[in-house]
């Protein structure tokens, strides 16, 4: 076996019936026998995160297991392909009832939008502290003067892009025990505990939980897009007024 082959990775994808993509994900094959377990779970949403995803990187699983039902589960490597139906069933021993399972996959979607408006205006202001960073580089070419003055501005703006962080997670600093409870990425947890919790239908907790999250994620997303009017842009003019140009376009949140 070439060295090409021997590089590539095992491709497994869950669909459907219909044959949408329910989860897929890679496989780094040995020599022999390979085992590749998928445990029900369908393809999640990315969280907010300092670290950048892989160029190759798998998505990430979903809290929550796939519906019950046949799936058809597709196995690719190099040029061989394979596939097989599976049925996925509840616990026989455990009665689901069905309005406990339609609120759960409502909640869930509410649950996914709420992750998806948070990864995306943390990933804004990841890439103002990377336009920052090469901003500090080319700040090496301009006049004393100039330097100096671009250089506390960019420290003003990492200041300002460090407050909304911490409306989101803990400073990566962050030692000891402290207060949580404003935060978006544990009110995310607790949300997604009250949703899951049980094979009941979801009750006011979940939607009470719900409801916090989207007030404090909207309370956020707001204050990144007041940043970007109010500080980010005249920040941005005044570097261009420069002929510094490091800078990365981005979508109204």
């Amino acid at each position: 076996v070439g060295r090409e082959i021997k590089d590539k990775k095992t491709k497994i994808t869950v669909l459907s019936l219909d044959g949408d993509t329910i989860r897929w994900f890679t496989h780094k094959p040995d020599t022999g026998m390979n085992r590749v377990t998928w445990s029900f779970e369908r393809n999640g949403v990315r969280w907010p995160s300092r670290t950048e995803p892989q160029k190759d990187e798998d998505p990430p699983s979903g809290p929550l297991p796939v519906l019950p039902g046949k799936y058809r589960v597709m196995v690719e490597f190099d040029t061989w392909k394979d596939s097989l139906v599976v049925e996925v069933q509840y616990d026989p021993r455990v009665t689901y009832p069905d309005e406990a399972i339609l609120r759960r996959e409502q909640l869930l979607a509410s649950w996914n939008a709420q992750v998806e408006l948070a990864a995306k205006a943390f990933s804004q202001l990841q890439q103002c502290r990377k336009s920052i960073s090469r901003i500090r580089s080319a700040a090496e070419v301009l006049p004393s003067v100039s330097r100096t003055s671009l250089l506390a501005r960019s420290d003003s703006m990492d200041a300002s892009i460090a407050k909304l962080e911490n409306r989101y997670m803990l400073p990566e600093d962050a030692r000891g025990i402290r207060d949580e409870s404003d935060l978006i990425l544990p009110e995310l947890w607790t949300c997604m505990g009250w949703i899951n919790s049980g094979d009941l239908i979801p009750g006011d907790n979940a939607t009470h939980a719900l409801s916090q999250l989207g007030r404090l994620n909207r309370l956020a997303a707001d204050a990144v897009n007041l940043f970007f009017e109010e500080q980010w842009a005249p920040y941005r003019q005044w570097v261009e007024s420069l002929n510094l140009t490091p800078f990365t376009d981005r979508g109204k949140l």
